[in-house]
């Protein structure tokens, strides 16, 4: 038994074969912070024009913590150059940031609306405020976070360690189905004209629709479609699975 379930192993997909998005649950938390601890330096290095020191990557990596709890992921980022990238300042305050880096990555990880809003006195109450959506810095909101899920992208697969690490995860976690195949070539056809010779395509489609009653031959034009479907109805009406059938091509 266990020699025929290693025959059917599925073969293990590469990098080039999985998505890998900022936002995928099975990818570990340490990558993302390692991400954003590569960007936030490689930012520092455009600024000033020098590496951050031991000491600066060290509190950066302090500053920086990824979590992924009960389906929902927890994210503490403190850091200029992070802010400097993505954040979205303040319309009416450039000093400061209306949607810092942490909350616009905690809403990209957690697929939340990017829509930024700023509150203002309700016109038919002067005591409540409504908030009113800014289709600018939205739109803006928008563009960053693109930016930010294409360049985890680039990023992600970019060392040979990580990918194979992340290979391995996915495989052993989500490469375990392998699809159903169908041998027809045991098949014989009582009363089918002897003078065609069915391909092995044909037998296989024929046992598929007898197996699985609802199938979708979906071959190209010319290999057969029609004739594999005609086979299907007459062994199972040989067979008596069915009393009557009916044959309804489309007019070209």
């Amino acid at each position: 038994n266990v020699k025929d379930l290693e025959l059917i192993i599925p073969k293990d997909l590469k990098a080039t074969e999985i998505m890998a998005n900022i936002n995928s649950p099975w990818i570990p938390t340490q990558y993302l912070e390692e991400f954003l601890i590569e960007l936030a330096a490689n930012h520092y290095e455009k600024q000033y024009g020098d590496r951050m020191t031991d000491y600066q990557l060290g509190n950066l990596k302090e500053d920086i913590k990824v979590e992924h709890l009960s389906g929902a992921y927890e994210v503490f980022v403190r850091s200029n150059e992070l802010n400097e990238l993505y954040g979205i300042r303040h319309k009416d305050r450039a000093h400061s940031y209306k949607v810092p880096f942490e909350s616009l990555l905690n809403k990209v990880l957690n697929n939340k609306d990017l829509s930024v809003k700023y509150a203002q006195v309700d016109p038919n109450d002067p005591k409540k405020e409504i908030f009113i959506t800014d289709e600018e810095q939205s739109n803006l909101a928008r563009q960053k976070a693109e930016e930010l899920k294409e360049a985890f992208k680039d990023w992600i697969y970019k060392d040979y360690a990580r990918r194979t690490h992340l290979e391995q995860i996915y495989n052993d976690t989500f490469n375990n189905s392998v699809l159903k195949t169908y041998d027809g070539s045991q098949l014989e056809l009582e009363g089918f004209n002897h003078h065609i010779s069915l391909r092995p395509h044909q037998k296989n489609a024929i046992f598929r629709t007898i197996q699985d009653r609802a199938v979708c031959l979906d071959h190209q034009v010319g290999v057969g479609k029609t004739l594999c479907a005609i086979a299907s109805c007459m062994e199972q009406k040989r067979s008596e699975e069915h009393t009557s059938e009916l044959q309804s091509p489309p007019l070209s």
